[in-house]
Order: C-alpha cells, then structure tokens, then sequence
C-alpha cells in the first residue's frame, strides 16, 4: 500500500504548454513526466511504476518462453553465443535484455531479445503477449509490429485493402513494374555523360526511365566496402543494409575512397569490371536485361548492362517499400502513413519499445477527465479513496494488498471532489471509495474505463475485484 500522502503525484487542472501529443499533456497533467527541455522528458515515481509493470510483464513473458535474462548489447551477445554455445545440444537460447527508461518518449527502447537456433516462433508469441497485456492494439507482420497514427513519427507502409501494416524500414512488398528492357543479347558499351550525375540527369540525358538504370551506392560496413546496386527509381532501406551487413553505424565512402576502390567520383561508378568489393544487389534487378550504369570513368557510363553476365553480384533485399508497391498478403497498392513502431523483428533478434506502450496505451485509452490505463499499463490495479473514514479506508488497502493488488490510498486532506478527479486523471483501473457507506458497512467500487458504480460489502471488496478484474 501507497500513501498519497507521502508520495510525490503533482497533478495539474490545466493542459501544460508546448506538448506535441495527447498523450504528453496527459502523463504530464498526471504526475507522471515533466518537460525537462525541448521534447525530452523525465519520469517521476508514477511514470516509473508504469514502466516498471511493463517491465516485469516482459521478463514473466520472456521467462514463460524459456528466455534469460543478460546485460549485452547484440554484438557482445553474438560473440559469446559464437565462442561458447558448442553444440546443438544446447539449442535453442533466447537472451535478453530489459534497459532502463530513457528520457525521449519517442526513443524506441526497453526490450531487447536475441536468440539461437529455432526459437522465432516463442520470441513472437512472447512479445505477442507483451503487447496484449499492455492493452495495446497493433498490426503485425513478421517485421514487428506497428499503429497507424497521423502523428506518429514513423513512416509505415499500410494496405487499405487487406488493412496490413509493417514500419516502412522492413516492410515487404512487391515493387511496380518497369517497362520492358531493351531486347537482345548486347555487351556493355561506354557512352560520354558530361556534367551527368545523378538518376535523374542520366534519365533526362538518355530518354530512358529511372527504373532502366542501376543506382549504385558503396558503403563502408565493418571497415570494408559494399558496392549496393538498387534500381534507379529505388531507394535503399538502411535498416536491411543494417542486419545483413551486422553493422549498424555502417557509413558511406568517402571521395577519396571511392577514388581508390573505383577509379572514379560518385555519379559514374557501376558494377562492370569490379571484383575486389563485394557487390550486393536488390532482388527487383534478378532478370533485368541491358541497362545502363556507371562506367567506374568519370563523366561515363555504360549501356546493356545485364546482371549475372557482365557482372556477379550476391542478390539481397535491399530495397524500401514505395507508395504504390503493392502488398505482399493480397497485392493492392500500398500507401505510406506514419505511424508508431512498437516492435520490430528480425532474424536472431527483436526489440519492443516498452516506453511506447505506455504512450500508446495512454493515446488508445483517455477521455475528458484524464488516462483510462490498463492494468498492465498503469502504476496502481487500484486506488481506494477515503472519503471520511480513515480506519476503514485503510482496512479495505489492507485487504487489497494481501490479495495481490497493488493500492494507492488518497489519505490526504481534500475534499471528495477533488480526489475523485485526481484519480480519473492518473488513470487507475480501479477505485474504491470508503465514505459515509462504510458505516453500513459498505464501499463503492467504480471501474474507470465504464465507470460503473456498484455498493459492495466492505469485507468482500477484495473478493469483488478479483473476480470483475479478472472478467474486464
């Protein structure tokens, strides 16, 4: 049991200024977080009770699915798991890690999972579970999941027609057709491009479409360089480039570099005649006859250039979801919306942003007079307000705590009113209030997302919430 008393919940009457979300204005309205400059924000005690429940539901979920807890990040996982997991024996292994909150609300951290052997299917349904029991509804693909939300600041790519949503960084889909290549079986031949650098200068300069050319991109992952091919109308998603290369803070190459691998500047570089850089290519170019790309010459490119005969490159998904693309699960045109990413999958990891959850469980669950929080979501299963009967009000806490709730008792020297609105605001599943019924020996249970009133015996409260809990 909790004193209000006692703890630090400085509620606000008024909307605070300069908050971008509903949800922002009212963790801070509730006591929750306060601005602590520009969009960065810290968490008081009832935003680290949230926290902490989403926390300790992800380690019961993780633990059900036969995880372990570790403090590593994926490399220093990966090396150990390489180094001393030395026989089949001992697969499969699920690790992860719960971090500690940070101070952006629209950083994307708190669990991260990584696992070896076949252990997709329990990490999914462990984080499947997670989410549900934060009383968060989400679209999931197998990248993750996401909301759709007009203010979100993710890019995601939605169907309208089969409603399928996937963040837009690992969104499958299948890309629009070019037009026919040129036929024949031509070699590749050098032609003078002054001046010309980019897609769309060669498209101008050509009469050929973007989606004709070969878009060449060298990166720099691991300290080696990448040569990436995507068609001329594609961009590359980094975060693929990411988990196939293993280096998240890969960077592209420098002039001078490029320099030196390719005998050129960007804008002429290409695939012909190169075999001391890996070369990746995007699987949209499998087939492709007679295009054009650099000539590794400046101020020169190359026509009829055809994939796996003038050059061999490992064929990768490399490519971003575009609008229009149409969906993998039913093939209608997709539209980019933003959106919340709250978790994302990839082979051998995931991660889900519990600091989301509670900002998306407070944006799904509000009304006029404040948060309509989940039990999973929120800091208290229930407040018990003393409306003028102290001993009793404090026996009712009692009974709720050995029954495994976790109670916040308003003791504080306020009129009923006004506590009455303080609780709608923090959000609490449950209110009990202990007033001038007490003496009849009974309490008034409100839920507060139908915010029913029902008159239960004083000494059943604790049986009466078990039982509606468990139902709600």
């Amino acid at each position: 049991m909790v004193r209000w008393t006692t703890s630090f919940i400085p509620t606000l009457r008024g909307s605070p200024a300069g908050v971008e979300t509903v949800a922002e204005r009212l963790l801070v309205r509730a006591g929750y977080a306060r601005a602590v400059s520009t969009g960065v924000y810290g968490y008081l005690p009832l935003g680290m009770r949230s926290l902490a429940r989403l926390r300790r539901i992800a380690r019961e979920e993780m633990n059900r699915a036969g995880g372990q807890e570790i403090l590593l990040d994926a490399p220093a996982a990966a090396e150990i798991a390489r180094g001393e997991l030395r026989s089949a024996r001992q697969l499969p292994q699920i690790w992860y890690r719960v971090e500690t909150p940070p101070l952006r609300m629209r950083q994307f951290t708190g669990l991260d999972v990584y696992w070896f052997g076949e252990a997709r299917a329990a990490v999914e349904t462990a984080l499947r579970r997670i989410v549900e029991r934060a009383g968060v509804a989400c679209a999931w693909s197998g990248h993750g999941a996401v909301v759709p939300d007009d203010a979100g600041p993710d890019p995601a790519a939605v169907c309208p027609a089969c409603g399928a949503a996937a963040a837009l960084a690992l969104a499958d889909s299948v890309p629009q057709p070019a037009p026919p290549d040129v036929a024949g079986d031509l070699f590749p031949e050098p032609f003078a491009t002054p001046g010309q650098k980019t897609i769309a200068d060669i498209a101008r300069f050509t009469g050929q479409p973007e989606s004709m050319q070969m878009k060449s991109l060298v990166l720099v992952a691991a300290g080696k360089p990448v040569l990436v091919l995507l068609r001329g109308d594609h961009q590359l998603s980094e975060a693929r480039f990411a988990l196939r290369s293993g280096d998240p803070n890969f960077r592209q190459a420098t002039g001078e570099e490029l320099v030196k691998w390719f005998g050129a500047s960007a804008g002429s570089l290409g695939p012909v005649g190169i075999d001391s850089v890996t070369i990746w290519m995007d699987g949209a170019l499998e087939g492709r006859r007679n295009m054009v790309s650099g000539a590794n010459r400046d101020d020169f490119h190359l026509r009829h250039v055809t994939p796996g005969e003038d050059f061999q490159a490992e064929v990768a998904d490399l490519r971003e979801t575009a609008a229009g693309d149409g969906c993998a699960s039913c093939g209608a045109p997709l539209a980019i919306r933003n959106a919340v990413e709250i978790a994302r999958i990839h082979e051998g990891g995931a991660r889900l942003s519990l600091e989301r959850l509670l900002t998306r469980a407070v944006e799904a669950g509000n009304d006029s007079d404040g948060m309509i929080l989940p039990s999973g979501a929120a800091p208290f299963d229930v407040i018990v307000t003393d409306a003028g009967a102290g001993e009793a009000a404090r026996a009712v806490c009692e009974a709720l705590a050995a029954a495994g709730f976790d109670v916040l008792l308003d003791d504080r020297d306020e009129r009923a009113g006004v506590k009455f609105k303080d609780a709608d605001l923090i959000g609490v599943p449950w209110r009990v209030t202990v007033g001038k019924k007490a003496a009849s020996g009974l309490v008034e249970v409100v839920e507060r997302r139908v915010r029913t009133r029902t008159d239960v015996p004083l000494g059943e409260a604790a049986d009466y919430l078990l039982k509606a809990s468990a139902g709600s």
